[in-house]
């Protein structure tokens, strides 16, 4: 994935962008029908998935892996627990910049959430307004579902099938929730592994993991 040339990477954020676009326009009323009606009584099923991915056990689990990291490589400085600890850093750095600038958008561009879609439908924004009702786009858990599933694979590449099926299940129990439209979902998927690639090649050569040749 750090391989990737920039260009490419910037046209398929663009695809992504433009296919989020797409779908909000001409997709997400018949999408949110549809899956509202074919999820109806499994709510409690997908609140677990939903909990599966969610980004808090994720980021706690990650720091308490980088803090034994720290402690271990203090006390005894093996190249394992160094490595440990780079890790650590390499996936909080990051994930960090990703999820924050997903969050700001949320509460910038102000799109309403599935919640108002018989009063408002799914073309209603209300900018700048920072209220979570008003802050669907681009999906939170979404964006950091899949950062983290890119990031596990930048390290671990075995791993990619199951962390991305995480990473897609969790942005669907987001629809089957209603808490997110399709578009929601498509610009959390580019926005989580696009933009992850981008800061990643910047920490990866900080860090030293492109040293490394498994990577």
């Amino acid at each position: 994935m750090l391989k990737i040339p920039v260009k490419s990477l910037m046209i398929m954020f663009v695809a992504g962008l433009v296919l989020a676009a797409a779908s909000i326009l001409f997709l997400d009323k018949a999408a949110y029908t549809l899956i509202s009606t074919a999820v109806a009584g499994q709510q409690r099923m997908w609140e677990f998935v939903t909990l599966i991915g969610s980004y808090k056990w994720m980021i706690g689990l990650t720091l308490l892996i980088t803090g034994l990291g720290v402690v271990l490589a203090f006390f005894r400085p093996d190249p394992v627990w160094k490595k440990l600890r780079r890790s650590g850093f390499f996936v909080l750095l990051s994930v960090a910049p990703v999820a924050l600038v997903a969050y700001f958008l949320k509460g910038t561009i102000g799109r309403a959430r599935p919640y108002l879609f018989e009063s408002e439908g799914p073309l209603s924004f209300a900018p700048f307004t920072y209220q979570d009702i008003y802050a669907g786009f681009p999906s939170g858990h979404t964006t950091i579902a899949f950062a983290f599933a890119t990031v596990i694979t930048i390290l671990f590449p075995r791993l990619a099938i199951p962390v991305f099926a995480v990473a897609v299940m969790t942005g669907f129990s987001r629809l089957a929730l209603s808490v997110h439209y399709l578009g929601d979902i498509i610009a959390g998927a580019t926005f989580g592994t696009i933009g992850t690639i981008f800061v990643a090649k910047i920490i990866a050569h900080k860090l030293g993991i492109l040293s490394d040749p498994k990577h």
